[in-house]
């Protein structure tokens, strides 16, 4: 898959393998149009982990209005740290809808009991 460079929120951004961090969570989502390549706004939300335990949680938000502004930001999760928290916050920052950060969070493996 090759080098992959995501932006942080308040850091430099991180290059890395893609192929040594896979994704792990997913949402997306789209408003303005039944097809997401006509929308006015998408949302692109993305958990991955290292398998030393490190996680890197980003997302994107594009839009199409006039005067508006995209947005591109995320953060790291250290080994054992909350990646379920760090998706809410990384959603909440790009002004995600609910359903994409709830997609998100739901698609992460699950934990047995």
């Amino acid at each position: 898959m090759g080098k992959r460079t995501v932006t942080l929120t308040g850091h430099a951004p991180v290059q890395f393998e893609a192929d040594e961090w896979p994704v792990v969570a997913r949402g997306d989502g789209w408003e303005g149009s039944a097809n997401k390549c006509d929308a006015t706004r998408t949302w692109t939300l993305r958990a991955r982990r290292h398998a030393d335990g490190q996680g890197i949680v980003y997302a994107v938000y594009h839009t199409a209005w006039q005067g508006s502004r995209g947005w591109r930001g995320g953060e790291l999760v250290p080994p054992g740290g909350n990646i379920v928290a760090a998706i809410i916050r990384v959603g909440e920052a790009s002004c995600c809808a609910g359903a994409v950060i709830r997609e998100a969070i739901a698609s992460l493996p699950a934990k047995p009991l």
